[in-house]
Parts: structure tokens; C-alpha cells; sequence
């Protein structure tokens, strides 16, 4: 849980864009703060805890994926993986299976 605290940010109001750039804040700060509706935590503690949800979650889906090339490794498969751009690489220097290498794969 994140506890609200003063946060150093400038709200000087001395001209109209300083003022507006401190109101713009205040209003941001009193949303995330909020109750979320249908919820009794604020919008930011439920932001937290998805993204939190979501890192533990790609863990174990990294996890898994190394578990599993290595098994592929262990009987000779060649492995393909893509990656956030969805450009191929392949593992060097793998051997191919004998029944992909006829199929041409």
C-alpha cells in the first residue's frame, strides 16, 4: 500500500501556467487518492497491485519458458523464440532433429 505523502512538486502559482500546471496536479493527486469505485482502496493501491499481479505473472511465465526450452534442448529440438518485437532468433550452433531437418525445417 502506497501512503500519500507531500510530494516536492512545484505549485507555484505566480503566472497562469504555473497555475494551471498546479491545479492540473492537485486534481491528478485527489483522483488517484480516491476511493476507486467498488472498492474501498484508492485508485492508486488498485493500479499497484494489478501491476504487481502482472510482474509476478510474467515471472512465472518466464519461468516457465525456461523450463521448457530446456527440456526442448535436452532432446535436441531447435529453439525459436520471439521476442517484444517479434523478430525470430534462433539459438545458434543447436542441432536440428533429423525429422525436421527432411521436412526442411
Amino acid at each position: 500500500m502506497l501512503i500519500p505523502e507531500d510530494a516536492p512538486i512545484d505549485t507555484d502559482t505566480s503566472t497562469t501556467s504555473k497555475s494551471q500546471a498546479a491545479e492540473r496536479y492537485m486534481v491528478a493527486m485527489k483522483y488517484l487518492t480516491s476511493i476507486a469505485a467498488g472498492s474501498n482502496k484508492t485508485v492508486i493501491d488498485l493500479y499497484v497491485e494489478k501491476q504487481q499481479a502482472w510482474s509476478d505473472a510474467m515471472k512465472e511465465w518466464d519461468h516457465a519458458k525456461q523450463i521448457a526450452h530446456g527440456e526442448a534442448h535436452t532432446h535436441g529440438f531447435r529453439v525459436i523464440d520471439l521476442d517484444s518485437n517479434s523478430h525470430r532468433k534462433c539459438e545458434e550452433g543447436l542441432p536440428q532433429r533429423h525429422e525436421d531437418a527432411a521436412a526442411g525445417v
